[in-house]
């Protein structure tokens, strides 16, 4: 679904339409000065995964733009603010190499699938659900370091990207100056993988490079990434096998996973990890992360 908004207008409404995948699909869109939001929805049972697109535009007469949904790997991104006496923690547990950020439902009284995320101050345990990843808590002003933890079981949901465990670790106090709320320090990682097919799929046989880009959620004050780690899994976790990477610029890694590795009918899983110089950290394994055909 895409709406699009003009200037002065604070409302629209759409509607979703049912399209198999994979597909190409070219739109037409009024230029500049409207704005354009993009979303899309995958249903399965008694759960689904909206992804949010960003707010898109105002796009120029005659100009073209590409955009890709669903790319693996999928994975968890996370985010927050806060402010002298609470803080807000969130994570979009299936964000894709498009930017799209995808967030799992259920609305069966059963839950369709197990989560669990948990805040941490200074090792003590200050909020946690099993319902959604969205924490509000109290935070008191003085400096303290913080873990955030977001655990995810999408088994027997999706095939893709079915489980995933990552950590934050950030420093936080109450905002100075004269801006009440402050974007957390949360160190995030977004991957690409290439080449993969359209399902989503590495080639047996064929290497594929990952290129991993590490950064603090937008708005925060920009940490140089002082360390970053890869590993490559093709038994779901079960063993790990270290992945050399190069660094090509501040912030940006590449290594490839070998082709010997990749054999048809198995699945790559990765496990990340970051550091930058303030010490905001990143934990990831994304278990099922694409497959190889």
């Amino acid at each position: 679904m895409r709406l699009g908004f003009a200037p002065l207008q604070f409302f629209a409404g759409g509607s979703y339409e049912s399209i198999a995948v994979p597909r190409t699909r070219h739109e037409y869109v009024s230029p500049d000065p409207v704005y354009w939001f993009h979303d899309a929805s995958w249903y399965r049972g008694e759960a689904f995964i909206d992804f949010l697109g960003p707010t898109e535009g105002p796009y120029q007469p005659g100009q073209q733009a590409e955009e890709r949904w669903f790319g693996a790997p999928l994975h968890a991104y996370g985010y927050g603010d806060r402010d002298a006496t609470s803080m807000f923690v969130g994570a979009a547990d299936l964000r894709d190499t498009g930017g799209h950020n995808g967030y799992p439902w259920s609305w069966s009284d059963d839950p369709a699938f197990a989560q669990a995320f948990r805040l941490y101050r200074n090792g003590q345990l200050v909020g946690r659900t099993a319902a959604d990843p969205l924490l509000q808590v109290r935070a008191p002003a003085g400096r303290a370091e913080y873990r955030l933890e977001r655990d995810l079981n999408l088994t027997g949901v999706t095939g893709l990207a079915h489980i995933s465990r990552t950590r934050w670790w950030f420093l936080s106090a109450a905002p100075g100056g004269q801006d009440p709320y402050a974007a957390l320090p949360l160190l995030d990682v977004d991957y690409q993988a290439a080449p993969l097919g359209g399902r989503n799929g590495a080639v047996a046989g064929r290497p594929v490079t990952i290129d991993l880009h590490i950064a603090r959620q937008e708005g925060t004050p920009p940490g140089q990434v002082v360390a970053a780690t890869l590993q490559l899994s093709t038994n779901d976790g079960a063993t790990w096998k270290e992945v050399q990477l190069e660094q090509v610029e501040a912030g940006h890694y590449w290594g490839v996973l070998p082709g010997s590795r990749l054999r048809a009918g198995t699945w790559v899983s990765l496990r990340t990890t970051a550091r930058d110089a303030a010490n905001s950290r990143v934990a990831q394994a994304l278990i099922r992360a694409f497959p190889v055909r």
